[in-house]
């Protein structure tokens, strides 16, 4: 790249820097736990059979997961010596990693292989089921999640809004959590609807991304850490199903789809708060991150560059005062019913050391198209324009929904407010902060910002997060007033990033 054509990167960079917060990026917008009402329940059967367990013989092992054939976005050596690749500090998605064969599990993989169920090793640092084991830190695992698949299955009340569990539109009984529940129950050696002790190491999940969210140090109005958070980004996998490789599981599609929607309709996501007590121990942290840079995908250093990195955030007591001394904020569901509707739910550990609903933050309660506005919500916004178009602001817990419920690119909370005599400007920038906004027709995008994948395949990423608009400007989204906004967060992050090692706060 010529000198001049770089300094005018850098200077972009630096620009973009200032308009940092956007929607959280990857399933939501930051946040943290709310109060509930729901109380842990006993552990329930959690739904119906979705057929036999079921899996090819054994098989010789496989080996290691080649990096993805597709390029990555371009990454530059900074004048501040620096070097920064999203791909490599921020959103991290290479099947090298996120199949990792030491680190990381499948369990229709592992079935083919022979490996025998039970615990997660100590060496399966990605997987659920040991961040799971973490989080209880002592409690039996298995009961853990357990009681939270109950308390996803169940209804509640939250924050005064009820939160009903959804079942398949076509079957009354069946649900997401339930299915999963069963699944995991029978490749635990059970049957469906029983209480066998669950095994850690066949969760069915799939391990999309592992990000790093320095940027989310600054504000800190969700209970972030003052380094930010961690992410880590699962796919719900159908343990019935095989992909047409007969080697991992297919993922979970559509509750009423189950055989002929789209995989990959069902996520989660973890989200951990990254305390230090300087601004050294800070700057050693985003510089270990940026360091990165020089390894491959591919060398043994980079994953275990990258474990010790996880591992300092995720590991039982890291969270100090924090519920179960977890550092774990929150624990976030994807689920949709028909692959145009979806559900997007909060969960947090509560004063028992058990994952409950929580109100879903920065959301106001609503329907699927907001039509009624709370007239105090409306006041509160109107009165609170300037920190809204900062992106400073915190939505009142009072008027938090129990759930963020969506339509795949044309759901945004800007006409309803409009309605309501908000300024344009106002009503798009609050919307496009909530996730039904954020996931949606504010920003271009159709729930996901990073999609589900097929064993051994690099995830798809938002145009929200990686600014590939096709035919931009005219297919970024548009606020009210017909400008459009062509977001590219991750360059936005890294541009933070590199604030902040030459000098920024």
């Amino acid at each position: 790249m010529n000198r001049t054509r770089f300094r005018s990167l850098l200077a972009t960079l630096f620009l973009s820097a200032t308009s940092l917060g956007g929607c959280a990026g990857e399933l939501d917008v930051s946040q943290s736990p709310g109060g509930s009402e729901s109380q842990q329940p006993a552990s329930p059967a959690l739904g119906e059979s979705t057929g036999p367990d079921a899996g090819p013989s054994p098989a010789p092992a496989v080996e290691a997961p080649q990096a993805a054939l597709d390029p990555e976005p371009g990454s530059e050596l900074l004048e501040s010596g620096f070097d920064i690749d999203p791909e490599k500090s921020l959103l991290i998605r290479d099947p090298a990693i996120v199949d990792n064969a030491t680190r990381t599990i499948d369990p229709c993989d592992a079935r083919r292989r022979g490996i025998a169920r039970g615990p997660v090793t100590a060496a399966q640092t990605w997987t659920f089921g040991h961040l799971m084991t973490q989080m209880a830190n002592g409690r039996d695992p298995a009961v853990f999640a357990q009681n939270w698949l109950a308390n996803w299955a169940i209804s509640a009340r939250v924050n005064g809004d009820d939160l009903v569990a959804l079942p398949s539109r076509t079957n009354s009984i069946t649900t997401l959590p339930g299915r999963i529940y069963d699944a995991w129950q029978r490749e635990s050696g059970g049957s469906a609807g029983g209480t066998i002790q669950l095994a850690m190491n066949r969760a069915p999940f799939r391990l999309l991304a592992i990000v790093n969210r320095f940027d989310l140090r600054k504000n800190r109005r969700f209970n972030e850490g003052n380094s930010g958070e961690l992410r880590f980004i699962f796919s719900v996998l159908d343990l019935d199903r095989l992909e047409s490789n007969g080697q991992g599981c297919l993922q979970a599609r559509s509750i009423d789809t189950v055989s002929t929607g789209n995989p990959g309709d069902q996520l989660l996501i973890l989200e951990y708060a990254v305390d230090h007590l300087s601004d050294t121990a800070r700057r050693d942290w985003i510089s270990k991150w940026t360091a990165l840079y020089g390894l491959a995908f591919t060398d043994a250093a980079f994953a275990i560059a990258l474990e010790q990195l996880t591992q300092t955030v995720v590991r039982a007591g890291a969270g100090g005062s924090r519920p179960n001394g977890s550092a774990l904020i929150r624990l976030r569901t994807n689920e949709s019913t028909d692959a145009v509707h979806w559900d997007l739910r909060e969960f947090a550990i509560n004063g028992s050391g058990y994952l409950v609903p929580a109100a879903v933050k920065q959301t106001p309660k609503t329907n699927f198209t907001p039509q009624m506005v709370d007239p105090g919500l409306v006041n509160w916004i109107a009165n609170n324009g300037s920190s809204i178009l900062a992106d400073t602001h915190r939505v009142p817990d009072g008027y938090l929904g129990s759930h963020s419920i969506n339509q795949a690119s044309n759901t945004t909370w800007v006409f309803a407010l409009q309605n309501f005599g908000v300024p344009s400007n106002v009503a798009y920038e609050f919307s496009r902060r909530t996730c039904v906004g954020c996931h949606s027709m504010d920003t271009g995008a159709s729930f996901f910002h990073v999609h589900g994948r097929p064993f051994k395949v690099r995830p798809e990423i938002s145009h929200f997060l990686d600014g590939a608009y096709p035919g931009s400007p005219p297919s970024c989204p548009q606020d009210p007033d017909g400008n459009s906004h062509c977001f590219n967060e991750l360059a936005d992050r890294a541009a933070d990033i590199l604030s902040y090692l030459n000098g920024g706060g």
